[in-house]
């Protein structure tokens, strides 16, 4: 048997299979190639494309020549995008200095605002004790109605010029929202006349009729902060009287019940000269006046609208104004306070039969003349024996000879201070260290009477002096030492 096999057909089917697998593995790498294009497209391509594009973006914010860009390559893009990142991170870099730079001036500039309002404060108080002192001792002694009337018109106008400069001195506090609220019990009519009788012969003057319209009573109390309230209604009605030439201004006062607690209305109306509408939000920043020709008829910074602003927002309520150029303006604003019972009143012939501490000697260290007077009248008019010095250096020299009950101190005087004396006071090995120390003094900042209670002071009055205020420290001071000597 024999078998036979065909050289050519068993060349030509090798030759075929060949050919189908060369046309395969073509097909396999194409489509390869191709899957391996849209991988690193969508892998790498894409997002180095998004990336370039989003840094030539950049280029806005770099302002040197660059060489167009469509007459560069992919690569020499992306190494120009890279360029401008780093020229604009440089950029950014250079306004971080800056800005910290303009931060640092800032709290410069803060730190010296700060330091400026306490030497203002401590200035403005000083003398403004005297005048309050001085006033109240003269609201004691046998005067004439006509005397009478204006000192009482002088004391309240007074209390009413600290009440300002208290608010004025706090404004930045207001604008940090550091500002502290102190809430007693006041009648709003009552605060409502006294600041009426402030303006009354300003407004007679004018020609103008003051009046009160009020649906509360007399002894109509609630629970809010007095100073601040009266501060917005002065500032108020101080500027109806400036800008009202004839006619009539009046305070109104309404109360509604809302949620338990009276909703009380204040609101300033006047017939003056108005406001234009568009103007009305811009005469409620600091030192602008919708007007500059006011500032020359009228007198005046612009202070008065943007401190009730801010004391209104800071008491609860929003200040509302509607007005009509020639015609006149209402002034109002809403809080929400709690209905409260009349102060306790007690006088001081009260206070003064009930304690055993009128003959105490007190030591009184202060270096203004008229501010020894004033104290001491104070104190001797209420049966305390006084004995003074001029700075701290000659309280300690004081104590160490002679023994005193209590020492008032000033903080600012020359040779020793307040607290260099409160000091060395605290350090004397005898049974005079632990005597009473009370700081009474113009500077009135929270830091002041943190820096008092660390060196050893018992207990803060600012200047000017609350009289009643000072006699209810004295004899609560006086009464803890009578007796911690008792039981010693």
């Amino acid at each position: 048997m024999s078998i036979a096999i065909s050289r050519n057909n068993l060349v030509k089917g090798i030759d075929h299979h060949v050919g189908q697998m060369r046309f395969f593995s073509a097909i396999s790498l194409l489509l390869l190639g191709v899957l391996s294009y849209f991988i690193c497209q969508y892998l790498l391509l894409s997002p180095l494309t998004k990336i370039n594009n989003k840094l030539l973006s950049l280029k806005c914010l770099h302002k040197e020549p660059q060489e167009p860009l469509a007459e560069q390559s992919e690569l020499d893009r992306l190494n120009t995008s890279v360029d401008t990142l780093e020229n604009v991170l440089k950029q950014q870099a250079e306004r971080e200095q800056q800005l910290n730079k303009a931060r640092l001036d800032a709290e410069t500039a803060n730190k010296s605002k700060a330091e400026f309002i306490a030497t203002m404060s401590h200035e403005i108080r000083t003398p403004l004790n005297v005048i309050l002192g001085a006033l109240e001792i003269l609201e004691e002694e046998p005067l004439t109605q006509h005397g009478q009337k204006f000192t009482v018109s002088a004391h309240n106008a007074a209390k009413i010029l600290l009440s300002q400069l208290n608010d004025i001195l706090d404004y930045s506090k207001l604008d940090s929202g550091k500002a502290i609220l102190n809430n007693t019990s006041f009648s709003p009519f009552q605060m409502a006349q006294s600041i009426i009788a402030i303006f009354a012969d300003q407004a007679q003057q004018k020609g103008i009729t003051l009046q009160l319209n009020s649906t509360l009573s007399t002894n109509n109390y609630v629970l809010g902060d007095e100073g601040k309230s009266s501060q917005i209604l002065t500032n108020l009605l101080g500027n109806a009287i400036k800008f009202t030439d004839s006619g009539s201004i009046s305070i109104n006062l309404k109360s509604n019940i809302y949620k338990g607690k009276q909703a009380i209305t204040f609101s300033v109306t006047d017939t003056g000269i108005g406001i234009d509408n568009n103007k009305i939000q811009s005469i409620l920043s600091p030192f602008v006046q919708s007007d500059a020709s006011f500032s020359r008829r009228y007198g005046g910074a612009g202070m008065g609208l943007a401190i009730s602003q801010a004391l209104v927002h800071l008491i609860g309520g929003e200040l509302e104004i509607t007005s009509e150029l020639h015609q006149g303006s209402t002034f109002s604003f809403t809080l929400q306070l709690e209905p409260t019972s009349a102060p306790l009143k007690i006088s001081d012939e009260h206070t003064l039969n009930n304690t055993k501490h009128q003959a105490a000697t007190i030591l009184l260290v202060e270096d203004s003349p008229s501010n020894q007077m004033i104290a001491k009248a104070i104190l001797a008019k209420n049966g305390f024996n006084v004995a003074t010095a001029n700075n701290g250096k000659e309280a300690v020299a004081a104590l160490e000879n002679t023994s005193y009950d209590l020492i008032l101190m000033d903080l600012q005087m020359p040779e020793m201070n307040g607290f260099e004396a409160c000091t060395c006071i605290r350090d004397l090995h005898n049974n005079k260290s632990d005597i009473p120390i009370i700081a009474m003094t113009a500077n009135v900042s929270q830091q002041d009477q943190v820096q008092c209670l660390s060196v050893g002071m018992d207990d803060f009055l600012t200047k000017p002096i609350n009289k009643m205020k000072m006699l209810e420290v004295l004899h609560h001071w006086l009464g803890r030492n009578h007796s911690h000597k008792t039981v010693s």
